[in-house]
C-alpha cells in the first residue's frame, strides 16, 4: 500500500479495519514524511519511501541525476520489489511516479486509492486534461529530455501510463460514490467514515478558508491567483465576518515566494477581519468531521468531503476566470459537480 496523501492513510485505515487484508502481509509505503501511519496504529510494516517521490532533482546536472536516480532505483528493488510475492495486490492513488507504475506492471490486483480532483472528474474530459498537460509540458523539453535520459527507458516520465493503470484497475476505495463517475459501481469499496472527528465542536460555526494549491501545481500563474485571492476577502468582509481560518495547503506552505505573497494579501485585510491561519498539519476534514464549519474554497476535493460530511461550502470558482480569462480552470463536468454541493460566496 502507497500513500502520499491524508485521505489516502484514511483509506488504509478503513480498509484495514474491513479485514480485507492480512496486516502481517502488509508493507505500507509512506511517501509523504508526514503521514499519520505507523506500525503501532496499523499493526503493518511501515517504511519511509519519501526518497521514492524526489526523483527529479538534479535535472539539469544530468550526470548527478543519473546517479541519483539509479541509485534510488535499486534502493527501492532491494526494500520493495525483492520482497513482493507473486500476484501481489498494489493498493495506490492515480499517480504516474515511476515507482506506482512499476507497482502496477507485475501486481497481480491493482486497486486505486481516490485522491484529489482528478477522482471526480468524468473520463473524456479527465483525459482531455492529460493531452492539455503533456502540451504544456512539452514547451519545457530541455528539463524533461534530461530527466528522460537520467533513467532507464521503463522508469521515465510517461503520464499516459496512468491512463492505462485507471482502465485496467480492478477495484477503487473511495469515500464518496460520486468519486470516479465512470467506474461501475460494483467495482467501488466506498467508505463513508473515513475522517476521524477532530476537536469536536471546538470550531462550530466558523467560516474556514482553504485555497487551491493552484500555482504550485503549475495550472495558475501567481499574479491572477493573487487577485482572486484579494477578492475572497472582500466578500468574506461583504458577509460582515468578523473572523476567518485559513487553511494553506502544504506545497503552498513549501513554496517561500509564493507563501510570503499569500501572506503579504492576507496582511493587507488584517485590519477589516481577524485571519487566523491553521496549522499546516491540520487535518481539514477532521476538523469538518467533527464541527460545524462553513468551508470556503475553489477547485478543491476537500469541498466534497466537507458536504458529505453535512457541512455548508462556498465557493468563489467564478474568480478564476474574472481575474484569469486566458485559461478555463473549471471544466463543465467540474463545474456541475460543484453547483450540486457548494453555493456562490
Amino acid at each position: 500500500m502507497v500513500t502520499q496523501s491524508p485521505l489516502q492513510d484514511a483509506l488504509i485505515l478503513q480498509l484495514l479495519g474491513s479485514g480485507e487484508v492480512a496486516r502481517e502481509e502488509v508493507l505500507i509505503i509512506t511517501i509523504r514524511t508526514a503521514s499519520s501511519l505507523t506500525k503501532a496504529n496499523t499493526g503493518c510494516e511501515v517504511i519511509d519511501g519519501s526518497a521514492f517521490g524526489h526523483a527529479l532533482q538534479y535535472r539539469w546536472q544530468f550526470y548527478l541525476a543519473r546517479r541519483v536516480n539509479r541509485k534510488r532505483l535499486a534502493d527501492f528493488t532491494v526494500r520493495v520489489l525483492n520482497r513482493l510475492r507473486p500476484g501481489f495486490s498494489v493498493y495506490a492513488a492515480m499517480y504516474s511516479a515511476w515507482y506506482l507504475r512499476r507497482l502496477a506492471e507485475i501486481a497481480g490486483r491493482v486497486c486505486i486509492l481516490e485522491d484529489g480532483m482528478g477522482s471526480y472528474r468524468q473520463w473524456e474530459p479527465w483525459l482531455q486534461s492529460v493531452r492539455e498537460y503533456l502540451a504544456n509540458r512539452s514547451g519545457r523539453k530541455p528539463k524533461t529530455f534530461l530527466h528522460g535520459l537520467s533513467f532507464p527507458a521503463r522508469y521515465r516520465y510517461d503520464p499516459t501510463g496512468m491512463i492505462a493503470i485507471l482502465a485496467d484497475a480492478d477495484a477503487f476505495y473511495v469515500v464518496s460514490k460520486m468519486a470516479f463517475p465512470w467506474v461501475d459501481d460494483d467495482k467501488k469499496v466506498v467508505f463513508e467514515e473515513a475522517f476521524a472527528p477532530k476537536d469536536v465542536g471546538k470550531y462550530d460555526g466558523a467560516y474556514i478558508l482553504a485555497p487551491s494549491c493552484l500555482v504550485e501545481a503549475g495550472l495558475m500563474p501567481l499574479r491572477p491567483y493573487l487577485l482572486v485571492l484579494n477578492a475572497v476577502f472582500e466578500r468574506l468582509i461583504d458577509r460582515g465576518l468578523e473572523r476567518v481560518y485559513v487553511k494553506y495547503h502544504p506545497s503552498q506552505r513549501r513554496n517561500a515566494d509564493n507563501f510570503r505573497a499569500y501572506s503579504e494579501v492576507a496582511a493587507k485585510y488584517g485590519g477589516r477581519i481577524k485571519i487566523i491561519e491553521l496549522p499546516t498539519d491540520a487535518g481539514l476534514e477532521n476538523i469538518a468531521a467533527g464541527s460545524s464549519i462553513v468551508l470556503v474554497s475553489g477547485l478543491s476535493s476537500t469541498m466534497v468531503y466537507a458536504w458529505q460530511l453535512g457541512r455548508q461550502v462556498l465557493t468563489y470558482n467564478d474568480l478564476y476566470a474574472r481575474c484569469w480569462p486566458e485559461r478555463r480552470l473549471v471544466a463543465p463536468d467540474l463545474a456541475e459537480l460543484f453547483a450540486r454541493i457548494a453555493d456562490p460566496l
